[in-house]
């Protein structure tokens, strides 16, 4: 993965673990306490969400509309719903795994680092309680990263005359657009996902 996208990578799993960790939030992206389902297809995003993840993106140098945010939060909820259908999941001791892995690559950037450790210091929590308490969140985006591999590997199989070589791309290509009927989908059915100030 290239280094610029791990690192955006990083920075979006550390807001939305931070930001999960509100009560506004756990509305947002479903019940806490299921962890795999989630109690409406209602979905609300704070202006403060909203305002975060574009401040994320804004450090890579990229400027994002509010539009394009939502429809990023939306379709990130709606990939993890279709992942536990799937039944692609992971241990706990992968996710754990996993969370090591993010703590050491955000530690060896020191622009991310600060800006975990920023975020620390506006909860008041320590180092440990953020990575207990935001394990659920954890789980829920490498789920969903776990399921995009295990699309790619349906699409080589049913697509085996596609060249290795063109393989990613014509992957990218589906998935862009299986993501966009996903949105476009639970748009058509709920209408559109409102921000709220609070």
């Amino acid at each position: 993965m290239p280094v610029k996208m791990r690192k955006t990578l990083v920075c979006l799993l550390v807001i939305v673990a931070v930001a999960a960790l509100s009560a506004v939030f756990i509305i947002a992206y479903g019940n806490k306490e299921t962890g795999t389902d989630y109690e409406s297809d209602d979905m609300i995003i704070t202006r403060k969400q909203l305002d975060n993840c574009k401040a994320v993106y804004a450090l890579e140098g990229v400027s994002v509309s509010d539009d394009e945010v939502i429809k990023k939060i939306v379709t990130d909820r709606l990939l993890y719903k279709e992942a536990v259908k799937a039944g692609v999941t992971l241990t706990d001791d992968e996710v754990w795994h996993y969370m090591n892995e993010t703590k050491e690559t955000m530690k060896k950037d020191p622009e991310v680092y600060k800006f975990y450790l920023s975020y620390l210091k506006d909860t008041g929590m320590t180092e440990d309680e953020y990575w207990e308490k935001s394990f659920p969140v954890y789980k829920r985006a490498y789920t969903t990263g776990k399921y995009r591999k295990y699309l790619k590997g349906k699409f080589a199989a049913d697509h085996p005359d596609i060249s290795a070589t063109d393989l990613h791309k014509a992957f990218d290509e589906y998935y862009d657009k299986y993501t966009d009927d996903l949105y476009e989908e639970y748009t058509r059915k709920y209408g559109n996902v409102s921000i709220t100030e609070k």
